[in-house]
């Protein structure tokens, strides 16, 4: 096999991808304003891999204005109705298989428990997970949490 190289790539068994953008000007009410403050964004803070959407800090600096993003997939092995959670420092959103499921809207501090749910039907597969989360001042709380069909406590 001559000119031909290969490559093993690495296969990712769990986590999440997290990318913090510095954020621009702009309205962040609603998930299409989120979205293109994340595309607009043009120097980024810093991106890691992380093991949920769980945050209290900016661990790329100390910025507490920026836009993120998590981003990732479910393994899916129980199908049925899904529940998933959220809270955070002003505005996320959570979307699983391109839908957005869960839109948290905090004014000041995250609420205490999360009260913003959203429910979903998976069938047994790999959907893509996605979560923007848009903090403009103070400390960028962001938590995010499901539970499988015929489960009692949430995981994230």
């Amino acid at each position: 096999m001559t000119g031909v190289q290969t490559c093993a790539l690495p296969i990712f068994q769990a986590g999440l991808l997290l990318e913090m953008r510095t954020l621009p000007a702009g309205r962040y009410r609603n998930l299409a304003q989120a979205r293109a403050l994340f595309e607009r964004s043009r120097r980024t803070l810093g991106t890691d891999f992380v093991e949920k959407v769980f945050q209290g800090y900016n661990p790329f600096g100390p910025s507490r204005s920026f836009v993120a993003r998590y981003s990732g997939f479910l393994n899916i092995t129980d199908p049925g109705m899904y529940t998933f959670a959220s809270t955070s420092t002003h505005n996320s959103f959570l979307l699983v298989d391109g839908k957005l499921v869960v839109t948290c809207r905090a004014r000041q501090r995250p609420p205490r428990r999360a009260r913003f749910t959203g429910k979903l039907r998976l069938t047994t597969g790999i959907p893509p997970f996605e979560y923007l989360h848009v903090p403009s001042w103070g400390d960028p709380t962001a938590v995010a949490a499901w539970r499988a069909p015929r489960r009692r406590p949430f995981v994230g």
